[in-house]
This record gives structure tokens, C-alpha cells and sequence, in this order.
């Protein structure tokens, strides 16, 4: 198994298969964008896209990653990550130091994702390849606001 990050043509060729998972993983999301708005952060390398590849050459895993850029460092935030087809979670784990390495080639501080409080359970069982491990800081929550009539 491995993981590549897919440059905008690959994204292209791929594209059936990658916006397919990003519609499926947005599902759980507050409806802030969709897959075409990721399409076009791709085409102009503002959000990275990471396939993980089964040792049958199939896509088994796509990640969205971007940098965040805060005053005091650089983090690398997690956007999406999700199974294709019948895969799990397990698939992905083996390929997660691909991406901590990105990380930290980018002079980013840390990785972090917003998400439900069900991925603390599967996080917790990841170690970066120090040893390092996720801790669940905060869980993000919105209220929507209704317009006045």
C-alpha cells in the first residue's frame, strides 16, 4: 500500500473516483462547499489531494489536506478523509506518515481536524511516526441562523 499526492492532471484523470468520495464524505459536513469548489482549490494547489493505493493499483483512500496559516505557525488541516468502495479506516493508517511527512516538509506545527466527537475514538488509536498522537482539543459546533422574514 502507498499514498501519492495527486497533481491537478492526475485529479483530472481520477476524477469520477475522487468526486464521487468528496460528495460522500461531504454528506457529514455543514454544506460549506462541494466537489467542485474542491476542483477548483486543486486546479490552483491551494488544497492538496492524497490517494491512497491498494497493492492492486486501485484507489482505496482519498485525503484533502490544505496548510493553515496562523500568526504564530503553519498546521496542516486534515479536510477530508474517506474510504473508497468497501474499505475502512485500517486501510488508511498504514499511509497517514506520507502525509506527516508533507507536514513537516511544509514547516507545519502540527496536523489538525474539525470533525464528529466519533473520530477521536479512531484517531487516538494513530501514532505519528514519533510516537506523536492526536489529542482532541475542541469539537466544533455552529448554529444556524434563521433569516428574518
Amino acid at each position: 500500500m502507498r499514498v501519492i499526492q495527486l497533481s491537478p492532471d492526475s485529479i483530472m484523470q481520477h476524477w469520477e473516483i475522487i468526486e464521487k468520495a468528496i460528495t460522500s464524505a461531504l454528506t457529514c459536513s455543514a454544506g460549506e462547499s462541494n466537489a467542485y469548489q474542491y476542483l477548483k482549490h486543486f486546479s490552483n494547489n491551494y488544497y492538496q489531494c492524497w490517494a491512497v493505493i491498494s497493492n492492486t493499483e486501485e484507489i482505496i483512500n482519498i485525503t484533502v489536506t490544505k496548510v493553515n496559516h496562523y500568526d504564530t505557525h503553519k498546521s496542516l488541516h486534515l479536510l477530508i478523509t474517506t474510504s473508497v468502495g468497501h474499505n475502512k479506516w485500517e486501510d488508511y493508517k498504514e499511509a497517514h506518515h506520507t502525509i506527516e511527512q508533507y507536514a513537516r516538509d511544509q514547516g507545519c506545527k502540527r496536523i489538525e481536524m474539525y470533525g464528529r466527537r466519533g473520530w477521536s475514538r479512531v484517531l487516538n488509536k494513530l501514532s505519528g511516526s514519533k510516537k506523536e498522537k492526536y489529542k482532541e482539543v475542541y469539537v466544533v459546533h455552529s448554529m444556524e441562523l434563521k433569516n428574518e422574514l
